[in-house]
């Protein structure tokens, strides 16, 4: 951290009551933050309980590894934890050390592509229902969210919908973000009938406790939209932002979760970026999801409008704000920005993204690594080989390679060549689904037609 954030920890650190300073309350992922620090109330804790030598320095050093994730601070090789960490963090009396390492770990997988949902309910069961509800849960249900394989997704929610009533356990004030999470998951692999489920049972636990008016509403609205369309899945046309008291994270994702594969407009943008200005900064991974998904759908609409300038100037503002939640998703916004290149045959983003990924953070996937290579004359292309995520195509690889062909033609309009634009790997999510799809509409609309293809 640099030194005005290390002041303010050590202010922070300062005006912690008793209660909040314990090993078991400072736990990133399993442990509440309030909404105005986030992670540095973590650091501020960890000041204090180094100051007050009240925790020993292998847990000290492992607090703090787990707070620098938190926080969006991607370590490097060989500045992580041991594979034991996760067993051996913790106690019996309180797992949430342990419980912590261990989706810290899953985390680090998810970013490189090999996580798949847990066979075993061991993760489930170290965090006891009665004091930790659903809470494992909910950690289980982000990382689903957060691997952005329809695969992995489907596997996850089907054994997360499975006992809803498990879902209205733990504190109330947290239920919400954990319910949004749950239905994001459902209605991101289209499962109607359990996000209905879910949404019905949290409505009337809503009722019973009184949560408040304006999660009543959301909910309301929610059901509405879902009992739309008959057995079709429906999906709104716009993104709709909360008007007044800012919108959470897990509330934006959950928006987004309802466009299914639509493109986004710029009808909601001033909302979107005074949400960003206002509360981004505060965002954890699951809010850097729900941006990069946004940007994946607002790019998509500029591609249908043959926008590329404006394409790409909405992956440099989002990039300006130098929101650590984004920083594991800027590899793949690189590669979304030279792919618009490519549409123009411009190449220099190839080397921009080339030299960006070698910085040895962990969070580059490994995938994200192998995508561009450089020959023996210093030159960036794209790979030649094929590389593979859940047994389908890797998107990337597959986006600049279609970008690059479309450039070419564009370049050449005379050349006669037969196309055939491919379908999205299938396990794709709905943005990125969306994304290739208006891809395609702007090689119809705005490219010259080749022999195999027409308008």
């Amino acid at each position: 951290m640099g030194r005005l954030q290390n002041r303010a920890c050590r202010r922070l650190a300062e005006s912690l009551i008793a209660s909040e300073v314990s090993l078991a309350a400072a736990w990133p992922f399993v442990n509440a933050r309030p909404e105005s620090s986030q992670a540095f109330f973590g650091f501020a804790q960890a000041e204090r309980l180094e100051k007050e030598g009240t925790v020993n320095k292998t847990d000290l050093a492992a607090l703090r590894a787990l707070l620098n994730l938190e926080a969006g601070i991607w370590p490097r090789s060989g500045e992580w934890l041991t594979a034991e960490s996760p067993q051996a963090l913790g106690s019996d009396e309180d797992p949430r050390g342990s419980s912590a390492a261990q989706y810290a770990a899953w985390l680090l997988e998810v970013r490189r592509g090999t996580w798949s949902f847990p066979e075993n309910d061991i993760f489930l069961r170290r965090l006891p229902q009665d004091k930790f509800g659903s809470l494992a849960r909910s950690l289980l249900a982000e990382l689903c969210l957060l691997s952005r394989q329809l695969t992995v997704a489907q596997q996850g929610v089907e054994k997360l919908s499975l006992s809803p009533y498990l879902w209205l356990q733990g504190e109330p004030e947290e239920l919400p973000n954990r319910w949004r999470l749950l239905l994001s998951l459902q209605l991101e692999t289209e499962q109607k009938q359990p996000a209905l489920k879910t949404l019905s049972l949290a409505q009337n636990f809503v009722l019973q406790h009184h949560l408040g008016a304006d999660l009543t509403a959301e909910l309301k609205a929610l059901a509405g939209f879902l009992h739309t369309g008959g057995n079709d899945f429906p999906q709104e046309d716009e993104l709709v932002l909360p008007t007044e008291g800012g919108c959470s994270e897990t509330q934006l994702r959950l928006k987004l979760a309802t466009l299914g594969q639509q493109s986004l407009s710029d009808e909601a943008d001033g909302q979107m970026w005074a949400v960003v200005e206002r509360a981004a900064g505060r965002y954890r991974q699951i809010g850097g999801d729900a941006l990069f998904d946004w940007l994946l759908r607002r790019v998509a609409w500029c591609l249908q409008k043959g926008d590329i300038q404006g394409a790409y100037e909405l992956c440099e503002q989002l990039q300006e704000r130098q929101l650590a939640c984004l920083f594991a998703y800027l590899p793949r916004i690189y590669f979304l920005q030279a792919g618009l290149l490519l549409l123009n045959e411009q190449t220099a983003g190839l080397s921009d993204a080339y030299h960006a990924l070698r910085f040895g953070s962990m969070a580059s996937e490994e995938q994200e690594l192998r995508v561009l290579e450089q020959s023996r004359g210093g030159e960036v292309q794209i790979m030649t080989g094929e590389i593979t995520q859940s047994g389908e195509p890797y998107f990337w690889l597959e986006w600049l390679r279609v970008c690059q062909n479309l450039g070419r033609r564009q370049g050449n309009p005379g050349e006669e060549a037969v196309f055939s634009f491919p379908p999205p790997p299938p396990s794709s999510f709905n943005a990125e689904k969306a994304l290739l799809s208006s891809l395609e509409i702007y090689s119809r609309t705005f490219l010259p037609a080749v022999s195999g293809e027409g308008k």
